[in-house]
């Protein structure tokens, strides 16, 4: 009988330290990906350019908000279409704001 209930603690044991690596494997792995700042520039509505760095991430989310730091160690700035008139990635996608059902769109 102590045989048998040691062995399960032990598999318990064991599926616990499993479960956690795996998720410790998962977690990073996503969080890593949540964060993907490439060199571009931002348009504001002054017409104003501003070189630095965009979050490049699915294209449902960027044509939402765009990501956006002077640096890679400066804090991010979140901008709505109606506050840019334009974005664009380095070597990659533009993003142009426009009017779109009186909701103004990347």
């Amino acid at each position: 009988m102590n045989l048998i209930i040691k062995f399960q603690r032990a598999n318990q044991t064991i599926a616990a330290a499993v479960s956690i690596v795996l998720l410790l494997i998962l977690g990073t792995n996503t969080l890593s990906a949540q964060v993907n700042f490439q060199p571009g520039y931002i348009v504001k509505n002054s017409g104003d350019t501003l070189s630095g760095w965009l979050d490049y991430r699915v294209s449902g989310v960027l044509n939402q908000s765009c990501s956006f730091r002077l640096n890679k160690d400066a804090p991010i700035t979140v901008f709505k279409p109606d506050e840019l008139s334009a974005y664009h990635f380095d070597n990659d996608k533009t993003f142009v704001s426009e009017k779109v059902d009186d909701t103004t769109v990347y």
